[in-house]
Order: C-alpha cells, then sequence, then structure tokens
C-alpha cells in the first residue's frame, strides 16, 4: 500500500483503528510505503512502533490546533460575529471595520480590555446593512403579502427581472465584503438560482438581526437576537415566515393557513381524464399542451406559450408561460370519437385497412419480437447462473469476486428490466393485444367506445390519430387541424371550433385601453349596432354593453331601437376570421351564410360548452383515389 503521508490515515483517540490496520497488514503480508519516506513492515516491532508514534502525533494535531480553532470559533459564534460562509442580501460586511478591529484585537491581547472595546471589536464583525440593496428586499416582502403570500406568483414576478439585486459599483466592492449565496448574472446582478432558494431567502431570520451562535446539546440552532439592524419590520416578516414555514417564530403551529395554489388556477390542480393530450402538437413547437380539472367534472386542454429565456435571464421550471387557449376536454374527446364514428360509418372499408396496416407493420417486425424473448431468455439465464455462484460456490469465493458477480447480476437484471419494456411497448403497438374487439368497434359497434376503461380508449385513439394542431384564431373561435393515421383518411381533417367563452390572457391584449374607453362613450348612445361591431372587433356585444354600464353610459332614448345582425355573444372579428379562413367574401351571400352559422352556434352552445363545424364532408375525407392536397397543412382551409 503507497501512501503519501501516514499521519492522515487514523486520527482516533485510542488507537484501536491504527492497531487494527497494522495488524492486518501484519498478518496479510501487506507493506506500508510512504512515499519517498520509508517502508514499514509491521512484523517488525520497531516499523510498527514508529507507526504508532506518528499516529499519536497525529491525534494530537486534532486535540490541541484544531480544537483551539474549532473553540475560537465558537467563541466568535457566541459572541454573535461573522465567522464565515454566505450572507443574506441585503446584508454585507464593512471592510475598514473588520481590518481595524483585527488590528485592535491584537494590541489589547497584550495591554487587555475592558467591555466596550470588546464590544466595539465584536460588532465590526456583524453584518451591516448594504443600503443600495435595502429598498429590494422590502419590495420583496411587501410585494409576497400583496399577493396573498403565493410563492408561486411571487417567482413569476422574480423571473420577469432580469435580476434581483444589482452588482456593487467598484468603490462598493472597496468598501464591503458581499457574501450572497445567490446565482450572479454576468455584469449585471444577482438573483435567486432556482425556486427552492426564494422560499429561503424569505425565512432567514437574518432580516431581523438574529445571528446565529451555533447549536445547543441537542443539535437545535442558538440565536441572538438583536445583534445587528434589522432589514425588514418583524412585523411584516413574522407573516411571510408564518406563511411559507405554518410556525410563529417561537415554534408554535399558526394559525395562517399556507397558500399552495398556483398562479394560473383559482382551484387546485388535478389529472384530467383526457385521451388526447398527447396527439396536440404545434409546426413550431411554440407551444406546451396538457390537460387540466379545476374542479370536478370540469376539465379542461390547455396550450400555454412556451418562453423564450434569455441568456442571462432566469426562468423557474414550474411557472409557465401565458394561456394560448383552453378547450373542454369531454367536448373536444367527444367530437373527435364522433367524427371518427361519422368516417367508420360511410366508409365500411376503414376497419379492414386499419387492420391492414397494423397486420403488414407487424410482419415487417416479425423479427422483433423473437429477437426480445431470446435476449429475455439470455438474461434470465445468467442472473440464475450468478445466483449459483453467489449461493452455492464450488469454492469459497474472495471479496472481489463476490462483489464482481453482485454487479454483473445487477447489470443483467437491469437488462432484463429493459428487454421486458420493449416487448411490452412491442405488443402495445398491435391493436387485438390490449383490445381484443379494437377492429369490431371500429366497424361495427363504435358506440361501445365509451364502454372501455380509459387506459384503452386513449390507446385507440393514438392508434388513430396523428397530429392534432389547433389554433386561436379570434375571441370565440379555432381552427382545427387533425391529422388521422393514413389508412382512416390520407388528407387533413378541418374544422373550426366556435366557444362561447372567450379566453382572457396578456398575449390576446384583450383589454380595454382609454382611447377604446373614450370612443366608447362617444358612439355608444347613437351609433348602429353593427357600426360598434366593426368599431370594436375584438368585443361582443356583451362585453361591450357591460363596458358601457361601468362608464355609465347609455343608449340615447330617442334613438329607434335596432337589432344586431350579430348575436351579443359573437365579436365582429369572429365573423371576419371564419370568412377569411373559408375564403368566402364576407360582403357577399357567402358571407351571410357563415355568419347565419356562427349565430346558430352562439344561440345553442352552452356557456363553457364548445360547437364543431366540420369543414370537410366525410365522403371527402374517405376518397382514396382524390387529390390529396388537402394534407399540406400549409394550404388554406377548404371552403
Amino acid at each position: 500500500m503507497i501512501v503519501a503521508r501516514e499521519d492522515r490515515l487514523f486520527r482516533d483517540r485510542f488507537l484501536t483503528q491504527a492497531t487494527r490496520f497494522a495488524e492486518e497488514c501484519a498478518n496479510r503480508n501487506v507493506l506500508l510505503i510512504v512515499a519517498g519516506r520509508r517502508c514499514y513492515d509491521f512484523r517488525i516491532t520497531d516499523d510498527f512502533n514508529a507507526f504508532i508514534r506518528k499516529m499519536q502525533e497525529s491525534y494530537g494535531y486534532i486535540d490541541t490546533h484544531v480544537r483551539y480553532m474549532y473553540e475560537m470559533k465558537l467563541q466568535k459564534l457566541q459572541r454573535g460575529e461573522w465567522v464565515g460562509g454566505g450572507l443574506v442580501a441585503p446584508y454585507a460586511l464593512d471592510r475598514a471595520a473588520i481590518q481595524l478591529a483585527r488590528e485592535q484585537r491584537k494590541v489589547l491581547k497584550e495591554f487587555g480590555a475592558d467591555e466596550a472595546e470588546e464590544a466595539f471589536i465584536t460588532q465590526a464583525f456583524r453584518p451591516v446593512i448594504y443600503q443600495p440593496w435595502h429598498p429590494i428586499a422590502i419590495e420583496l416582502f411587501q410585494k409576497f403579502k400583496l399577493l396573498d403570500f403565493s410563492r408561486a406568483r411571487l417567482g413569476r414576478y422574480i423571473e420577469e427581472k432580469k435580476y434581483v439585486f444589482p452588482i456593487p459599483p467598484a468603490e462598493d466592492l472597496q468598501k464591503y465584503i458581499f457574501k450572497a449565496n445567490m446565482k450572479l448574472v454576468p455584469n449585471m446582478g444577482y438573483t435567486f438560482s432556482d425556486s427552492a432558494c426564494l422560499p429561503q431567502w424569505l425565512v432567514n431570520l437574518a432580516h431581523i438581526g438574529f445571528a446565529s451562535a451555533g447549536k445547543d446539546e441537542e443539535g437545535n440552532r442558538i440565536y441572538i437576537e438583536g445583534a445587528f439592524e434589522a432589514a425588514i419590520a418583524r412585523d411584516l416578516f413574522e407573516e411571510c415566515y408564518e406563511a411559507i414555514t405554518g410556525q410563529t417564530l417561537t415554534g408554535e403551529p399558526s394559525q395562517m393557513s399556507i397558500n399552495r395554489s398556483r398562479f394560473t388556477r383559482k382551484y387546485p390542480a388535478g389529472r384530467a381524464q383526457a385521451l388526447l393530450t398527447k396527439c396536440f402538437n404545434l409546426p413550431d413547437d411554440s407551444a406546451s399542451f396538457s390537460a387540466r380539472t379545476d374542479q370536478p367534472g370540469k376539465a379542461y386542454y390547455l396550450a400555454r406559450a412556451k418562453r423564450v429565456v434569455e441568456d442571462e435571464e432566469v426562468a423557474f421550471s414550474f411557472w409557465e408561460g401565458n394561456t394560448l387557449w383552453t378547450l373542454p376536454v369531454h367536448t373536444f374527446d367527444k367530437a373527435i370519437v364522433d367524427r371518427l364514428a361519422e368516417l367508420a360509418e360511410h366508409d365500411k372499408e376503414l376497419a379492414g385497412r386499419v387492420e391492414q396496416y397494423y397486420t403488414e407493420l407487424a410482419k415487417g417486425r416479425a423479427g422483433e419480437k423473437e429477437a426480445i424473448l431470446q435476449e429475455m431468455n439470455t438474461m434470465a439465464a445468467q442472473i440464475a447462473r450468478y445466483d449459483q455462484l453467489l449461493t452455492n460456490p464450488a469454492q469459497p469465493l474472495t471479496q472481489s469476486q463476490e462483489r464482481r458477480y453482485l454487479e454483473a447480476q445487477a447489470s443483467a437484471e437491469r437488462d432484463l428490466e429493459k428487454a421486458r419494456a420493449a416487448l411490452k411497448k412491442y405488443e402495445g403497438a398491435q391493436p387485438n393485444q390490449f383490445i381484443p374487439t379494437f377492429y369490431r368497434i371500429l366497424g361495427e359497434a363504435p358506440g361501445e367506445f365509451w364502454k372501455l376503461d380509459i387506459d384503452r380508449q386513449r390507446k385507440m385513439l393514438r392508434l388513430l390519430v396523428d397530429t392534432i394542431e389547433v389554433e386561436n384564431i379570434s375571441p370565440h373561435l379555432y381552427s382545427l387541424r387533425l391529422k388521422w393515421k393514413d389508412p382512416v383518411a390520407q388528407r387533413w381533417d378541418c374544422a373550426l371550433i366556435f366557444r362561447r367563452n372567450s379566453i382572457r390572457s396578456v398575449l390576446k391584449g384583450d383589454d380595454w385601453s382609454d382611447a377604446e374607453l373614450e370612443l366608447l362613450r362617444t358612439l355608444y348612445p347613437t351609433a348602429d349596432k353593427l357600426e360598434l361591431h366593426k368599431t370594436f372587433p375584438m368585443k361582443s356585444g356583451e362585453a361591450m354593453k357591460q363596458k358601457a354600464s361601468e362608464l355609465k353610459v347609455k343608449r340615447a332614448f330617442e334613438r329607434p331601437s335596432t337589432y344586431s345582425i350579430i348575436h351579443r355573444s359573437l365579436c365582429y372579428a369572429d365573423w371576419t376570421q371564419a370568412c377569411a379562413v373559408l375564403g368566402a367574401d364576407q360582403t357577399g351571400s357567402e358571407g351571410q351564410t357563415v355568419l347565419e352559422r356562427l349565430n346558430y352556434y352562439a344561440r345553442t352552445t352552452e356557456k363553457k360548452s364548445a360547437a364543431f363545424w366540420w369543414l370537410l364532408p366525410v365522403v371527402e375525407m374517405s376518397d382514396f383515389g382524390s387529390d390529396l392536397s388537402a394534407r399540406d397543412p400549409g394550404k388554406p382551409f377548404p371552403s
């Protein structure tokens, strides 16, 4: 055994480890070689005694020098002095005061000191508030309280900033010592490195002048209250502390409830019973899709814009971007399944094509299953062999052999699990493996689809639906592009989705501007309703009426009553965008037909539901011999 220094091997008081080590080396004929210095043969008494003396000296270093340093550190802690480590912002250390205190302490060691002088030196080693950071720290605590103690909302607020505490100027770096345990944004400032750091910073007792004085015999941390100036008012800090920890500063249960709600939802989120979540996609991958349930029975598909984060900006992973659209899960899933049933009812060969498609796919992968099964058998045989070697060896195993066999067995077990997962994935690609009546349901009894359990419903749709693209084109309208698997339909299916409730989002810019409010005051009393719709194309009749009521603006009595050709739940932009998508002339008879359809949906669709307007007849979707230009998602919607 070759070492650099023997006195680093053991440092125990009674030398039990050192003597046991020497005994084992002597029994196994092991030499201890100190590189370039000495060779110890523990079978020789002089070598053994020399090694034990080295171990005694080694322990003496801990018992004297290290003990002294540790005791000095404890004394400094008990006095409330800084002994190294990080400082919570907005605190720093006065560099000049520390240097003066060190020089004065050297003098006082010689001549002695009174309590006032010792207190002055101790105070120099305590943190001071760095004034440029002070108002920023106070603002964060006040903002946390303003946001109803929601860490998610405060995190979103911080995420919008490139940094929280700016880098001090050069002259302050010479004057103060900064030890902030935060992420440094180069040439800009400090921010929180991740979401866990924010609550830790908020509950740090240093904010109210508490200095750590070590730990008691039970391991509990001891604090010196009022050791230095408090940066945060105690009543404000206590509210934030209780909101995060659920306890008061004295350790008693708090009467406040901890706010664990998310920023984007009013009610705690749960897993929605959605079938098509994994089918949603966008060509530019600019959005993320999920399914959420705010209340029992109320589940929604959500699309959120992915946040674009600059190189020097911090983004917390669980604070997501703005909502692009939401659609009710049950209504959406039912519309897709009903569309599939229409296609299957019209096209009697659909089920046969799907069966042939997956049969040919299985033939192309015929050797894959055999290879997986063969690998599984090989791995199982290896595991059994290693079990025999470990439990019933022909001769006793050495420690290295036993360790090597255990590692090889563990590796074989991991490979076996991978093979089983591959087999499960292979069988999952065969519809009749997990849904025995798959083709019968598809071809003869589509109504039985809803009798399957939800896992089988999801798998069945995943085998029939390739991609779903949804885009919000106006306040109440969404464009839907649906790509079925090729044996179902080769062209892209298209639809317009009407939803009574429009989504409110900062991405939509749907708030009333001051100019719009002034224009509404002017036009609302006398203008024709269609003229109002054209002036405010993104506002529905209900929204204009409600805003006018808030502004205390009424329609003129002397003006004759008129009825709008646009339903009160629609916007003029809904009509305009629907005509643009369909290629219809808004001013002609085609535009009137489109408006009649939209008015019908507005009258008959429930407030939180949605209606689907499929644009391609099923006969065209089932025509495999015609021009398939509609397969290109870049082409406009068919009229």
